[in-house]
């Protein structure tokens, strides 16, 4: 998608360029920092009526002294798209532009681009704040329920089920008078709709993830029973592509067993590949994953199929990912679908729930062959859980968790910089270094769950 050509129609003042971050400005030693996109909040859902807000960071000269914008620079334009890819035809395609009064804005005109997905017209706009609907054939906004302030865009989106209903992405992409963030995947979004006669995929736990390890959960359905299942795909890429991608095969044996077959680099998903057996603690790898056989599970009952995966991303493979899945029966296939989002990382974000780390294991080591001990973890911005209203789309923090061996394990938050985790005996069967990981899960009420892992600390297994 051309989003230069796009940008440049709907305001013609508009400057592109596409350059390193790390680009320095015009005072030696202060780093240019490009504008990003930082949040949709909620990032995971389903429903057709929704208030999303769509928040941004505004990009500049950064004061490597003290991390802070010593000349932040004003948005041209911020982009919204809604679609099962990244594709402007027939979606829910949103450019806004801010008005701005020296460096403040509270205003600007929000633009519609219709369902052809040429940015450069026709398209419908209103003014915010403002009133007014403005439509095309897969969503519209009321402006009377939208607004713009502090760099956070409120949009009340209703979505037309008639040929949009499905699973869909959230992009998100920011650009100044100087940079421009490129398209990042902040989300997901379920459009009611769809054949009940056909197998499902029902959703991801958690539904987005920041960092590089994290235990996800996958349910998917078949209305002629588990059995029918014949094989469950899921795939994480920036696009439905197998090559250079964490692409998984999930074969059932039995209601509580089977393999997990992991594609090479080259994505052929005739093979090669290498493969994983469940229940077991064997671990299958490319150069974009690896696949854990601790902490990972499979569970079938009536018409459901529970499928764990405990995965590690790799280093080059860092940066925004689409988590896919389908799965195939006898009832049919579901097809493709985006079903979540991970930002894969070894660094942590500058903004919660991310910005956390662990500093110490206390013991450091046990012997093989332990009994079941305490493990005490010491570091910074753990989670202590807050009582939660029961309102649809509240984000609410829940206690951090600790996983041993990729295996979550029961833990106790004594505070926001010490937990303490029950590790059991059957973790400490053989010799050898494992990973201990934080998570910080945050749960959207009826939405879903938003999860951050912190870097891994390793503890040893000794003989």
């Amino acid at each position: 998608m051309d989003r230069t050509s796009r940008n440049a129609l709907i305001v013609l003042c508009l400057f592109v360029a596409e350059v390193s971050a790390q680009t320095l400005g015009p005072h030696s030693g202060f780093p240019n920092v490009p504008p990003q996109a930082v949040a949709a909040s909620p990032p995971v859902g389903n429903g057709t009526t929704q208030s999303f807000s769509f928040s941004f960071a505004q990009g500049g000269l950064e004061n490597i002294f003290n991390g802070g914008l010593i000349s932040p620079r004003n948005f041209t334009v911020l982009d919204v798209l809604i679609n099962s890819a990244l594709d402007g035809r027939n979606s829910c395609y949103l450019a806004f532009v801010p008005t701005y009064n020296g460096n403040s804005s509270t205003g600007g005109s929000l633009f519609l681009v219709d369902n052809a997905g040429d940015a450069g017209g026709p398209y419908s706009g209103v003014t915010l704040p403002g009133t007014g609907i403005i439509s095309n054939s897969q969503c519209s906004i009321d402006a009377s329920g939208s607004s713009w302030a502090n760099n956070a865009l409120t949009l009340a989106i209703t979505f037309l089920t008639l040929g949009f209903a499905g699973n869909k992405v959230i992009y998100m992409a920011a650009q100044d008078t100087q940079e421009d963030s490129g398209w990042q995947p902040m989300g997901t979004w379920t459009v009611a709709g769809g054949s009940a006669s056909e197998p499902l995929i029902n959703g991801i736990t958690p539904a987005r993830s920041m960092g590089y390890s994290q235990s996800y959960t996958f349910t998917f359905t078949d209305p002629n029973g588990w059995p029918d299942i014949s094989v469950a795909n899921i795939l994480v890429n920036n696009a439905i592509n197998g090559i250079g991608a964490c692409y998984m095969a999930v074969v059932l044996g039995s209601a509580g067993s089977g393999t997990v077959f992991l594609v090479d680099d080259a994505g052929d998903s005739g093979g090669l590949f290498t493969a994983v057996t469940l229940p077991g603690s064997g671990k299958a790898s490319n150069g974009q994953c690896t696949i854990w056989g601790q902490g990972s599970s499979i569970s079938a009952s009536g018409n459901t199929l529970t499928v764990t995966l405990s995965l590690t991303f790799q280093p080059a493979f860092e940066g925004p990912r689409v988590i896919y899945a389908a799965v195939r029966g006898g009832a049919g296939n579901s097809g493709w679908q985006p079903v979540g989002t991970v930002f894969v990382t070894l660094v942590a974000n500058s903004t919660p729930p991310y910005l956390f780390s662990i500093s110490q294991l206390t013991p450091p080591s046990v012997r093989e062959g332990s009994s079941a001990f305490t493990l005490t973890v010491t570091g910074n911005s753990f989670q202590t859980g807050a009582v939660c209203p029961a309102v649809c789309g509240s984000a609410c923090p829940s206690p951090s968790v600790v996983s041993f061996d990729h295996v979550d394990i029961p833990t106790t938050v004594i505070s926001t910089t010490q937990l303490q985790g029950l590790v059991p005996a059957s973790l400490l069967a053989m010799p050898r270094t494992v990973d201990v990981v934080a998570r910080n899960p945050i749960v959207y009420q009826c939405l879903g769950t938003v999860s951050a892992s912190s870097a891994a600390a390793g503890f040893t297994v000794t003989q």
